[in-house]
């Protein structure tokens, strides 16, 4: 399998949050994260300073189609088998539109009461989308994804980038 053309990761900022609470919750290991509070170097080296907020940021794309294929939220009842899961994610790895569509779908509606918390305590959930121009023609994104989106608050950054 080639590497896709497109980047998707998770980003969520919150006042206090555990970090580790959410890669329970999504059963995935952020690239970066640190809790409220944390120490942190100061960026002229004269002392340490403490994270103001949480945050937990997780590339979405790597373990999709491995992640699909054991989602809960896509049942056998409906004839959906782990090995249809797992090529389900395998043919998204070359469309962003549908690994979007699916991330929202069977990853971040599946938590939407933990997304809706997180919000209402005053954090913020981001879907960050990097897209390259030189590979990729553009995608669409149906409406029942669009208003998942919007019923969750999720904020969705798209950026291109010529590589």
């Amino acid at each position: 399998m080639t590497a896709p053309a497109y980047c998707l990761s998770l980003r969520i900022r919150h006042p206090s949050i555990d970090p580790q609470e959410l890669s329970q919750a999504f059963a995935l290991q952020p690239l970066h994260a640190f809790r409220a509070g944390d120490l942190r170097a100061d960026r002229q080296g004269s002392g340490s300073t403490r994270h103001a907020a949480s945050y937990w940021l997780v590339d979405l794309v790597p373990g999709l189609s491995t992640a699909l294929a054991f989602e809960s939220s896509l049942p056998e009842a409906i004839g959906v088998s782990s090995v249809a899961r797992q090529r389900l994610g395998d043919m998204a790895m070359g469309n962003p539109g549908l690994a979007l569509s699916l991330i929202v779908t069977q990853v971040l509606k599946t938590r939407a009461e933990l997304l809706t918390r997180l919000v209402a305590e005053g954090g913020d959930v981001t879907l960050l989308v990097e897209l390259s121009t030189q590979t990729l023609q553009g995608f669409s994104l149906a409406p029942p994804v669009l208003r998942a989106l919007a019923d969750l608050a999720v904020t969705v950054n798209v950026e291109f980038a010529e590589v």
